[in-house]
């Protein structure tokens, strides 16, 4: 797996305003998005990262459409697994569910 190139979670949600922490708490990445489009406010953020998460956000219908298509699929198909793959089929499940709930708002 490679390196994380965008900013790192969590990513916070505040109304329009999509927001980053760094360490110390202070906003790392701060976007607000409206109507008018995608404003970058007061970013701490190298150019390369920036670019990067354009990138991720570009690829958030995708990343959700594959999420929801296989929350689908373990939600329908009762994998038959014991012990350990079971706690981690469950827990994918489980961070499907909430990924796809915190993007579509249900």
């Amino acid at each position: 797996m490679t390196k994380t190139q965008h900013t790192p979670g969590p990513w916070r949600r505040d109304g329009f305003g999509i927001y980053a922490l760094n360490m110390n708490g202070v906003n790392r990445m701060y976007v607000t998005v409206n109507q008018h489009g995608v404003f970058a406010d007061g970013c701490r953020t190298p150019v390369e990262e920036t670019e990067a998460n354009a990138r991720l956000i570009a690829a958030s219908p995708k990343l959700l459409e594959a999420g929801q298509k296989a929350l689908e699929y373990l939600t329908d198909h009762g994998i038959d697994l014991d012990g350990e793959e079971e706690e981690l089929v469950a827990g994918i499940r489980l961070e499907l569910h909430e990924a796809v709930e915190a993007a579509t708002g249900n």
